[in-house]
This record gives structure tokens, C-alpha cells and sequence, in this order.
């Protein structure tokens, strides 16, 4: 079955670091896993600078909610490693001292799609 998993985060930037650059990034290294996944079907990422909230929707193929939940956020989750952003509170994920750029999840959803 098709899922959209739907995910709110918070991203924790140097002053000068620039988001939407980060947030590139992440679409970037996304793309490539996208290229090698055949469960992974879409994805996308939307930012709001001032709030520092990122939005993120991926839909994949998978069995069951549960599934498309460990799937959408483990590809995330390796999109934003790949760019050496963080992901602590993730999981067992351990924050680095080293991390200058962190992605918080505050919320995640999945919503079965209908077949067309």
C-alpha cells in the first residue's frame, strides 16, 4: 500500500548558517537515495526561515503504517546524517558534540493513500 508519511521539524542553526541552504542539502541527498530505493515514490521539503520549521513529506510502498513510518524517517534521518546535520532524540540517536546543525522531530504522521 502507498503511504504519505508527513513530518514537522525543528532545526537548530548556527547564527550563520543558512537554512534553506541546509534544507537543500537534504532535498539533495534525498534524491539520491530516492534513485536507489524502489519503496521510496516522492518526496518533498518546505522551510519557513523565521520559525525555523521544516516540513517534510515522503511516500513510499510498504505493508503496513508502521512500515512506511520506519522507512520515511530512516530515509530522512540518513538524507540528513549524509549533509552532517544531527538528528538527536531520533531514536538511540547520541547528539555530537561536533554538530553544528541539528533537526528536531516534533511530529510525524502516516496516512494510507488511495490508489488512483
Amino acid at each position: 500500500m502507498k503511504y504519505g508519511l508527513y513530518l514537522t521539524l525543528t532545526a537548530q542553526l548556527p547564527d550563520d548558517a543558512d537554512l534553506l541552504d541546509k534544507v537543500d542539502e537534504v532535498g539533495e541527498q534525498l534524491a539520491l537515495l530516492d534513485a536507489r530505493q524502489r519503496s521510496v515514490l516522492d518526496f518533498g521539503l518546505a522551510a519557513d526561515v523565521e520559525t525555523k520549521i521544516v516540513e517534510a513529506q515522503v511516500t513510499v510502498e510498504a505493508p503496513t503504517p508502521e512500515e512506511a513510518m520506519a522507512l520515511g524517517l530512516g530515509l530522512l534521518r540518513t538524507a540528513i546524517h549524509a549533509t552532517g546535520a544531527g538528528t538527536p532524540g531520533w531514536e538511540d540517536a547520541a547528539p555530537s558534540a561536533a554538530t553544528l546543525v541539528e533537526f528536531r522531530l516534533d511530529e510525524a504522521a502516516t496516512r494510507p493513500l488511495v490508489a488512483a
